[in-house]
């Protein structure tokens, strides 16, 4: 990393505004690995980046460099994310310093504490570093506007006080209205002696009676009173007013006090309501406003005696518009679709009560819908469907490059849950069983959903019956040396070849399979056929190779895991010290004591360990050390784009760091260019799989291939 771009906790921070210097970014993370990843991606982008490693080295720090944002994990030891920020915005100049929350919490309590410690947004961990940089600017942006706009009222405070402060006095029997010079060089249409009438008559047509009616009421009954309204015509445009004033004089009865303009800090409390309450790229409402709107629309709901509908709307393959497009086509295909679902609602002619806080971007390609007063839960699929069918129209908004669709779930009030939290859970659950159904559809929550005996769209029993049908096949992808140009192991993919429902991916069955307890005695039977079928390619006379065999959690954390790892090898004579079982993030942060257990185990029986998908989780450097790995699977998302995508380079650059300096073998999986492999091999990166290579093969296809390979390397 550049040593402009990044600074410790002792360097001297230079003054300056923003547009001066580099903008800085203070870090706050305990975690070393993700605080390097978030460091070297934002260094990348040119911004200069202080680290700190827990919540009192950063308040201890911001006093004395003054970053322009902060990105601030909640969940530290001794002192908190939520608690930092509290202290940040004490401070007068912390009030305006954007707060990136970063979080592994992502249910309401957490979303609220977080607001109200005055954080401007958050994110949820796994943290995806393009969004973050993505946010960035816009957070900057709007801090900037607002600290311009404060520098600007400061300049014109002179002139300020004189236009858009002043006094007035009514005395009611003649109607006279007199104000002071600032409000008079204000209006410069009132005429010298003018009455209530001609000041009123700036106002528009339907706020005149209110604010006549209100001065009379103050005058009977002898109170205060305070009112704001809008002028028309004054010589600064229209503008809003703060009128106060109260009874001074009885006989005859005289009204006084003061008018003062509130247009300027009216926009500012628009442009923070929208900071808060709104999504900053479709303008729709946020995750908390749109919960707190559908929490008065149940409660409303239970007086009437009628229902409430959540729909929750998920699009298709929205990652592909991002790699393929960019962010801000992204972000402008959002706001669209955003558009349409507005027109699809208030087209809904049996949906009343329809408002902005009813429709959300709740994060991501996620959006979600609000339907009040329904006396039908057939109302609800109808506007899904009509939804669906104005995404795939031919003259949507939404059309472009990319073909757009979306999975939408619907949950209903009182039926399936009783607050906005648990009803937006419901939906998004019906929205999953919507995806599996194929895409482009809606589905109804269901109370069975949760239940082992739900029919899981019509292949939970079929599943049951595969292994014993013996409809379960193996593929293997090789993994290859770099270097040299040979293959080093393999990995073994399960696949489903259903004879009711035909090929059927392992993204779709094996979730079900773990819901049904079956995945431990599936992964048993890949890992038994796997090391049979591997060793009678070398009893035939090929080289040694590794196998590469996928884990889930139920099978890693089984009371006779090593038991069964035993029996395998024994039954099929397979050399332990060939075989890699490849785990998942969640699987080895679930539980660290169990973890360090059963890695003890297979170490033991003289296997070696790989951790799949590094990098999405983010996974702390403390357990890597502690759990002493064999390799690290680079996630596939960072060589996607890893040749034009520095902020994908950056993150490659820190595992092989990271790898290095733990003495762990690192493969990049999904290779699919040359260009990326030849940045992995100047990365330093080894060993690599994708379909640059091969894609996954039969053994029989497999085996083929490594045979004449070996023909060809013996004759030449």
């Amino acid at each position: 990393m550049a040593r402009d771009n990044r600074e410790t906790v002792m360097d001297r921070q230079s003054g300056g505004s923003p547009d001066q210097r580099k903008i800085r970014i203070l870090i706050v993370e305990d975690d070393r690995f993700t605080r390097l990843v978030a460091a070297r991606a934002l260094s990348q982008r040119g911004y200069q980046v202080i680290e700190a490693v827990n919540g009192r080295q950063a308040l201890a720090l911001f006093g004395r460099i003054v970053p322009d944002l902060i990105l601030l994990d909640v969940e530290m030891p001794h002192i908190n994310g939520i608690q930092v920020c509290r202290q940040i915005r004490k401070s007068a100049i912390g009030k305006s310093i954007p707060v990136l929350m970063l979080t592994s919490r992502e249910d309401q309590a957490a979303i609220e504490q977080s607001f109200a410690a005055g954080a401007s947004d958050y994110l949820c961990k796994p943290v995806n570093w393009n969004l973050v940089t993505h946010k960035i600017p816009k957070l900057l942006e709007a801090a900037n506007a607002s600290r311009r706009a404060r520098q600007q009222r400061r300049k014109q405070e002179p002139t300020r006080r004189l236009l858009s402060r002043g006094s007035w006095r009514w005395i009611i029997h003649s109607n006279a209205f007199q104000c002071s010079a600032g409000i008079r060089l204000l209006l410069d249409k009132l005429p010298a002696e003018a009455t209530l009438d001609d000041y009123l008559a700036y106002l528009d047509e339907d706020e005149r009676e209110t604010v006549k009616d209100q001065l009379y009421l103050a005058a009977a009954r002898q109170q205060s009173f305070s009112s704001e309204h809008r002028l028309r015509e004054t010589r600064k445009g229209a503008r809003n007013f703060l009128m106060q004033g109260r009874l001074v004089q009885e006989r005859p009865a005289v009204l006084e006090g003061t008018l003062q303009d509130i247009t300027d800090r009216r926009a500012v409390d628009e442009s923070v309501r929208r900071l808060a309450y709104q999504d900053s790229v479709t303008g729709l409402a946020n995750k908390p406003t749109f919960l707190n709107r559908a929490d008065q629309a149940i409660r409303r709901a239970e007086i009437r005696k009628n229902m409430v509908a959540i729909l929750y709307l998920d699009l298709d393959d929205f990652r592909e518009v991002n790699e393929k497009l960019g962010h801000n086509l992204g972000d402008q295909l959002l706001a669209a679709i955003g558009k349409t679902i507005r027109y699809c609602i208030r087209g809904a002619d049996t949906v009343s009560d329809i408002q902005d806080e009813n429709i959300s971007r709740i994060g991501g390609d996620k959006f979600a819908v609000l339907l009040t007063d329904l006396d039908a839960a057939e109302t609800a699929g109808a506007v899904a469907k009509r939804i669906l069918d104005a995404l795939e129209s031919p003259t949507s908004e939404t059309r472009g490059p990319l073909k757009t669709s979306a999975s939408i779930g619907i949950s209903l009030y009182p039926r399936d849950a009783a607050n906005s939290s648990h009803l937006l859970a419901r939906a998004e659950e019906a929205m999953r069983y919507a995806k599996l159904t194929g895409k482009h559809y809606f589905r109804y929550y269901d109370a069975r959903m949760n239940s082992p005996a739900y029919n899981h769209l019509g292949i939970e029993k079929p599943l049951k019956r595969a292994l014993k049908n013996g409809e379960f096949e193996l593929l293997y992808q090789p993994q290859i040396d770099i270097a040299r140009g040979v293959v080093t192991g393999v990995e073994a993919l399960i696949r489903w070849r259903s004879a009711q429902h035909g090929l059927i991916s392992p993204e779709r069955f094996i979730p079900i399979a773990e819901k049904l307890g079956i995945m431990a005695q599936i992964d048993q039977w890949v890992l038994e056929t796997a090391c049979a079928e591997v060793q009678c390619w070398q009893d035939k006379g090929l080289a040694p190779i590794n196998l590469s065999v996928n884990l889930g959690n139920s099978r890693f954390f089984s009371h006779n895991f090593a038991a069964d790892i035993e029996y395998a090898l024994e039954k099929s004579g397979f050399p332990a010290e060939q075989l890699v079982f490849e785990l998942l993030e969640n699987s080895v942060m679930k539980d660290a004591h169990a973890t360090t257990r059963r890695l003890l185990e297979i170490r033991e029986q003289g296997c070696r360990v790989a951790l799949d998908n590094f990098g999405a989780g983010l996974s702390s450097i403390n357990y890597l050390r502690r759990f002493d790995l064999d390799y690290l699977k680079i996630d596939r998302q960072f060589i996607r784009n890893v040749v034009e995508d520095k902020d994908d380079q950056a993150i490659i650059a820190s595992i092989m760091e990271m790898a290095r300096n733990l003495e762990i073998e690192v493969i990049a999986q999904g290779v699919e260019s040359r260009k990326q492999l030849d940045y992995l091999r100047a990365a330093g990166c080894r060993l690599a799989q994708g379909f640059l290579f091969a894609r996954p093969l039969t053994g029989e296809q497999i085996f083929k291939a490594l045979s004449k390979r070996a023909q060809q390397r013996a004759a030449a």
